[in-house]
C-alpha cells in the first residue's frame, strides 16, 4: 500500500494506492486534515488495512509543513518522496521557462487529468479554486502551455478588509447589479474568478480552433459554479458545442497515483 499526500495551503488530502492481484485499487474517499490536525496523520495511517510501503506527496505549504508530515510518517515507519515538477513525465511536457518552479500540485493535477484522456483529445483546462486560483491549459498534444494564478475568493475578501477602513469581511450572493457594499464586494470577487476562467477558455479556443474541455476542483467551486457555467454558456458561439465542465474531487491524488505506479515498475 502506498500513501498519497496532497499538502495544500489550507488543508491536507490523503489517499492511498494498493495493488491486489496486479490490479491497482484507490481510496473510495480522500481523508482531509486541517493545519491544526496534522499530528492525526500518523494515527490515521495505523487504521489502514495494510501497512504502507511508502508515501508520495505534493507539498506547496512550505518546508515546515513538509517536515511535520515527514516526521509523522516516519514515526509509523513510512518513508515519503516529495515530488517536484519535471520537464516531461507520463506523456506531459512542461513548458515553464524553469520547469522545476511549477507548483507540484499543479503538475500532479495535470498528470491526473491527462490520465483520463483518450489518445486524441481537445485542449484541456485544469482550474483549481482554493486558497489561490490556478487555471492551466494543456494542448491537444499534451504540452502544458501556460497557466495563470490569482488570489482565491477568501484572499480577495481578506485583502479588501485589511487594506481599507470600511469594507467588511462578509459573504453574499453575487448579482449583476449589486446595490449594497456587501453584494458589490462578492459580485466583484465572483466576476474576477469567472472572468479569469473565461479568459483562459477563450485563449485556448481561439488558439486551437476548438472548444477546450474544462476540469475544475477546489473547495470554492460550489460558490462559483452557477456563475461560471452561465458565463461560459453565454459566450458560446452559435455553432459551438456547449462547454464540458467536469468536477474532480482529488486530481492531485490522481496524479500522484499515476507517478506512484510508475515508481513501482
Amino acid at each position: 500500500m502506498i500513501v498519497l499526500i496532497d499538502s495544500g495551503n489550507s488543508r491536507i488530502k490523503i489517499g492511498w494506492l494498493d495493488y491486489r492481484m496486479s490490479v491497482a485499487h484507490r481510496e473510495p474517499h480522500a481523508a482531509i486534515f486541517d493545519n491544526l490536525n496534522i499530528k492525526s496523520l500518523g494515527q490515521w495511517i495505523t487504521t489502514l488495512p495494510k501497512t504502507p510501503v511508502y508515501a508520495i506527496g505534493s507539498n506547496v505549504a512550505g518546508k515546515q509543513r513538509e517536515s511535520i508530515i515527514t516526521h509523522e510518517l516516519n514515526s509509523v515507519g513510512c518513508k515519503i518522496r516529495w515530488i517536484s515538477a519535471e520537464k516531461k513525465l507520463l506523456g506531459l511536457t512542461n513548458n515553464y521557462e524553469q520547469p522545476l518552479l511549477l507548483g507540484s500540485d499543479r503538475w500532479a493535477s495535470m498528470i491526473g487529468v491527462l490520465s483520463r484522456q483518450a489518445k486524441e483529445h481537445p485542449p484541456l483546462i485544469v482550474a483549481s479554486f482554493g486558497t489561490a486560483t490556478t487555471i492551466d491549459i494543456i494542448s491537444p498534444d499534451n504540452i502544458f502551455i501556460e497557466g495563470i494564478i490569482l488570489p482565491g475568493t477568501f484572499m480577495m475578501r481578506q485583502a479588501l478588509t485589511n487594506g481599507t477602513a470600511n469594507l467588511p469581511m462578509t459573504r453574499a450572493n453575487a448579482t449583476n447589479f449589486p446595490t449594497d457594499t456587501v453584494k458589490a464586494i462578492n459580485s466583484g470577487i465572483v466576476a474576477a474568478q469567472t472572468g479569469a476562467l473565461l479568459h483562459q477558455y477563450n485563449a485556448a479556443f481561439h488558439h486551437y480552433k476548438q472548444a477546450p474541455k474544462i476540469y475544475v476542483t477546489g473547495g470554492v467551486w460550489p460558490e462559483l459554479e452557477t456563475e461560471i457555467r452561465t458565463l461560459i454558456e453565454k459566450n458560446r458561439l452559435p455553432n459551438q458545442q456547449p462547454a464540458k465542465i467536469d468536477y474532480l474531487d482529488r486530481p492531485v491524488l490522481d496524479g500522484l497515483a499515476c507517478i506512484a505506479k510508475l515508481d513501482s515498475k
